[in-house]
């Protein structure tokens, strides 16, 4: 089994009566119509679909009130992990004994949810008649398992490939208790503010670990995961102490959350993931920055030479790693040179090594995001808009 969908199916509100049939007329002027529902599921993606499951049934109170808090474990594929979104079907059917054993039990509604894999969690399902009148709602709750070979390859980290190590690393962080566990294994030194901008990276790192196949080598896994391991580093640069090995921070970072998982103290090539972390940093310092930047295509002025050499290392390390902007995914070197309409932000470090960082966007949007956010969209660190300066 490839992980498992936990459906908690915990009430359903205004449950409708099913439609009638022979014998509802007598039992109901005798009192003894009544609703009895019971909730029948299933979960389809790509081409697949599981079994059906069912909770029992309950009796409806007071307003077609009904109490499950019973929970569906369906067991997934290794497919299930490739695919972007899924479906939850539900059908709300109300207990019949003698007509249900000769007809089935009768229907109550449907319902359908369209579920991508960063909106598990509560959610409400709207159920509809045979009609397509709405005949009740359900509030139920989603739960992503790992599966237990992710926790045998995170135990065993420091001898698997880097790809699968990411891919199980990707697969636990969709289980609900992520983000908690991963704020609990955040190194003591660290400032917890960090906490603040974990969500946002949960979700780039998510993205790209599930998109590997687990059979890349080494090599293709950092080309893959590079980006997204650097604004990790640029996260924690945020709230950590000047001067501290912020690569250091991340592999003890990382260990302390893989230990959490399997329950047992993890082992990690550190070699291997250092070697992530600095994937494509580069340094120019032994050129002029200034005639480095004029080659590219970049135009700055009213800076001090720090803030160009930065800058000149910032785009040698766009152009080596094929990076991609944020917001129009385009690639920002092309053919040797700068795209037009990028900007750099300015983030001023008296922990780095020239004293700033640079972060590059397309103007354009940067400008509107400033305007409406006031917070950089990668570190989520506060953005002015003086921080912002055009360079193509």
């Amino acid at each position: 089994m490839d992980g498992a969908l936990l459906v908690e199916v915990k009430q359903g509100t205004g449950l409708q009566h099913s439609a009638y049939r022979f014998g509802d007329i007598l039992s109901s002027a005798l009192g003894a119509r009544r609703i009895r529902p019971f909730i029948s599921c299933r979960v389809l993606w790509a081409n697949q679909r599981t079994t059906e499951q069912q909770t029992p049934y309950v009796e409806a109170g007071n307003g077609a009130f009904a109490l499950w808090n019973h929970t569906l474990v369906f067991p997934l594929s290794a497919a299930f992990w490739k695919t972007d979104s899924f479906k939850v079907s539900f059908e709300a059917r109300d207990k019949r004994e003698l007509q249900g054993a000769l007809r089935g039990d009768s229907l109550i509604g449907c319902g359908e949810l369209q579920v991508d894999l960063q909106q598990m969690g509560d959610r409400q399902v709207t159920l509809r008649d045979a009609q397509g009148h709405a005949s009740g709602e359900l509030r139920v709750t989603l739960q992503l398992r790992a599966p237990e070979e992710a926790l045998r390859v995170m135990s065993r980290s420091s001898s698997t490939p880097l790809a699968q190590a990411a891919r199980a690393f990707a697969q636990t962080l969709h289980q609900s208790n992520a983000l908690q566990r991963l704020k609990e294994a955040r190194p003591e030194r660290l400032d917890a503010g960090v906490n603040s901008l974990l969500e946002s990276w949960l979700a780039r790192f998510r993205k790209k670990g599930l998109g590997l196949s687990g059979r890349e080598t080494d090599d293709e896994a950092i080309n893959s995961l590079w980006q997204v391991a650097r604004s990790a580093q640029e996260m924690i640069a945020c709230y950590a102490q000047p001067g501290e090995d912020i690569p250091g921070i991340a592999v003890h970072w990382l260990k302390n959350y893989f230990s959490r998982c399997t329950g047992a103290e993890a082992e990690l090539n550190e070699t291997r993931l250092r070697a992530l972390l600095t994937m494509h940093q580069v340094d120019v310092s032994g050129q002029n920055p200034w005639d480095r930047l004029r080659e590219i295509g970049a135009t700055l002025s009213g800076v001090e030479d720090a803030v160009a050499l930065v800058l000149a290392n910032r785009l040698e390390e766009a152009k080596r790693g094929a990076e991609e902007e944020t917001f129009t995914q385009e690639e920002i070197i092309q053919k040797g040179r700068l795209i037009p309409g990028i900007a750099m932000v300015l983030r001023r470090d008296t922990a780095a090594q020239w004293g700033c960082h640079a972060f590059l966007y397309d103007h354009a949007s940067i400008v509107q995001w400033q305007a409406i956010d006031a917070h950089d969209p990668c570190t989520r660190c506060p953005l002015r808009a003086e921080d912002i300066i055009k360079i193509s």
